[in-house]
This record gives structure tokens, C-alpha cells and sequence, in this order.
């Protein structure tokens, strides 16, 4: 599949594939990550893709100059980043870890991280070891409470949340451990077909239950907010 990215005005096409039953398929949520990065990334910084999937983000901040590395707890995450990076003509560095805890003393000047945001009795359905912990912020948690020790001064992170396990939460834990916020983005995408699974009707009112969900027409959506992070 391909992916666009905007570089010097013209727009670039990335090649991203794989085995979509093992990784999650890139999106309108990665395509919203992506023109963030637009912004903020310039030749030679160095930029941590945290639970990478696909690469996608780490191979758009690497082909707008960035020296990245990517990270996945999923070996199949780091082999499909490396060929896909590889397929767009690109060096980027990997690391299997959970979460930060293979992390060397290293630091970024940007994280990026298209955490994945299911709860565990639902994310059974993603066939990925990921335990995102029964309210689905568990790699999201992780980043936020810890990522400020991997950012150079001035750096930032950019992470998301969505409607569907609740903003309250996730919002909590930013103010908590950041002391500057800014929501750059927000979104609507369907839920109806989340990740790479089709979810049945009872699924789906069980995310109506606990989240910010709606239905039009024949479909189901949900907000999504990407946050721009920094310590000031």
C-alpha cells in the first residue's frame, strides 16, 4: 500500500507492506502522523519511532532526513520495518524492546509513537503479544509517563489517543509528566474495520459502552486527537 508524504512541496509516495494479519495496517491515523512530521522534522535530527508496526513513521521521518530508530516489542514489526525500508531506498536503525526497557542512554529530538489502543480482552483480535492492559493504554502509559527521559532539550513527542477507550484518561497522564500540551490534530475514522480484524455488532456496542463512538449510515466512528508534547 502507499502512503504520501510531502517533502519540498512535492508530494512523495512511500511503498509500505507486509503481512497485515501480523502487523497493523497503516491508516488515516498514520497519514495524520505523517503530516505532522511534515512539520517539525528537518535533516539530522534524531527521531525514536516507538512501537513502529510497519515503519511507516520512522521510514517518513528517515526520508525527511531525521536518523531514526525504530522500536517494536513484535520481531516481525522490526523484520517488516527493515524491508520497508529497504523497498523505499532507506537506512534507518531497529530495536526489538518492550516499550524503553532496551533502551540504551540514548536521546531524540522527536518520538513518535502510533501506540496501538485496545483494550486486552479486545486486542486478542490483533494477533500481536502487545498487552495494552484492560482500559488499552498500556504502551501509551509507558511512552508518556517515561519518553521525556529519552528527549534532548527542546525535544517533543508525538502520540494519540481516540475516543473510543476515552481522552479523560489518556490526558490525565500528559498533564501529569508534561508541562506542555497542544492538541495539532483532530480526526474522525471508522471503527467499523479496526486494525485487521472485522468486529461483530456486539463488539462494536461494547466500544459504544466505554467510548466516544457514533454511527453513520451503515458505519461506525470515532474520534481520534493527536498531541504534541513538550517540557518547557
Amino acid at each position: 500500500m502507499n502512503m504520501n508524504l510531502r517533502v519540498d512541496g512535492k508530494i512523495r509516495t512511500l511503498s509500505i507492506n507486509g503481512d497485515f494479519q501480523r502487523v497493523y495496517r497503516p491508516s488515516i491515523i498514520a497519514q495524520t502522523f505523517i503530516e505532522q512530521l511534515e512539520k517539525c522534522v528537518a535533516p539530522g535530527l534524531r527521531v525514536l519511532d516507538m512501537g513502529c508496526g510497519t515503519g511507516v513513521l520512522g521510514i517518513a521521518a528517515a526520508y525527511l532526513g531525521a536518523d531514526v530508530l525504530c522500536v517494536d516489542v513484535n520481531p516481525y514489526c522490526i523484520e517488516c520495518t527493515l524491508a520497508n525500508a529497504t523497498t523505499n531506498g532507506l537506512r534507518l536503525r531497529t530495536l526489538l524492546s518492550n516499550g524503553f526497557k532496551a533502551m540504551e542512554n540514548e536521546h531524540f529530538d522527536i518520538i513518535v509513537s502510533n501506540c496501538p489502543l485496545l483494550p486486552v480482552h479486545l486486542s486478542s483480535h490483533q494477533n500481536t503479544p502487545v498487552d495494552n492492559g484492560k482500559l488499552g493504554l498500556g504502551l501509551f502509559h509507558e511512552v508518556a509517563s517515561h519518553g521525556s527521559n529519552y528527549l534532548s532539550s527542546n525535544g517533543r513527542l508525538i502520540l494519540w489517543c481516540c475516543g473510543l477507550i476515552g481522552f479523560e484518561r489518556a490526558e490525565r497522564t500528559l498533564y501529569k509528566h508534561w508541562s506542555y500540551i497542544e492538541t495539532v490534530r483532530t480526526f474522525e475514522y471508522a471503527i467499523d474495520r479496526i486494525g485487521n480484524n472485522m468486529y461483530s455488532d456486539d463488539e462494536i456496542a461494547t466500544f459504544a459502552r466505554h467510548g466516544d463512538i457514533h454511527r453513520r449510515g451503515l458505519r461506525w466512528f470515532s474520534r481520534g486527537k493527536l498531541y504534541d508534547v513538550r517540557q518547557l
